[in-house]
């Protein structure tokens, strides 16, 4: 073989590898999203089963809803999942996302803002949080990459094995991430609250109000001053030096 065609025969080779390498990260993205939309589908039924959902009254609806959809429409997953947002009777001021594009929020955390970029804040908060794949990602590392892989390939069609993952999912959103996962959404948040015209000082305001009415003590899972997350006076700062 001449030197001309053995470089021809090279580059074909590395053509080919990288193709299949291409396709098989492909496969594996997908693989993930389906699971995803899985598991946030089955840890939503959960929850309104056991809470009551609120209709608002149309003109707070078209307000909430609307300015959810503009916040949805700065992630950058807005093509690849249907985000959609829910109202439960709770009196707890918090607001929690599942994977899948599951997001909810509290008729305590509505009475208790006193602006509509508030809200705002939280929810891009949130949003943030499916946007960054934080959910998905956790319950990836609890349950383990084998358990993933049977129901994405549906080689194990087991409802009571999805409704734990499930379970485990809606405890991990309440809670709230690790350090990394919730200063990561307070940026991207802070990203989609510009992109939707609300002023990142919405945020921090909220943020303050919430660390004096709640203290250290708080089990907010934005304020949460357990060991894996980042104490509020950090992520105040971080926010305004953005």
């Amino acid at each position: 073989m001449s030197k001309s065609r053995k470089i021809l025969f090279f580059m074909l080779i590395i053509t080919i590898v990288g193709a299949f390498s291409t396709i098989s990260q492909c496969s594996a993205e997908s693989f993930m999203v389906k699971f995803e939309k899985e598991i946030g589908f089955s840890s939503y039924q959960q929850i309104v089963r056991d809470k009551r959902v609120i209709t608002l009254p149309e003109a707070k609806a078209q307000s909430l809803y609307g300015m959810f959809n503009r916040l949805t429409q700065a992630s950058s997953r807005h093509n690849e999942i249907k985000y959609s947002l829910t109202v439960v009777e709770d009196p707890e001021v918090n607001a929690y996302a599942l994977p899948g594009g599951y997001v909810f929020i509290n008729t305590g955390l509505l009475d208790y803002a006193e602006t509509e970029g508030e809200v705002a804040g939280v929810l891009a908060h949130e949003i943030a949080h499916i946007d960054r794949k934080h959910g998905i990602n956790a319950v990836s590392r609890a349950v383990g990459f084998s358990i993933v892989l049977q129901l994405v390939t549906n080689k194990s069609d087991n409802p009571d094995r999805t409704a734990q993952i499930g379970a485990l999912t809606i405890g991990l959103a309440q809670k709230g991430y690790s350090r990394g996962a919730e200063y990561e959404a307070d940026r991207y948040g802070v990203r989609f609250m510009t992109a939707a015209g609300y002023s990142k000082n919405e945020m921090v305001s909220f943020f303050r109000k919430l660390e004096k009415k709640y203290g250290s003590g708080s089990n907010f899972a934005l304020l949460q001053l357990v060991s894996t997350h980042p104490p509020t006076s950090e992520r105040i700062k971080q926010i305004e030096n953005m």
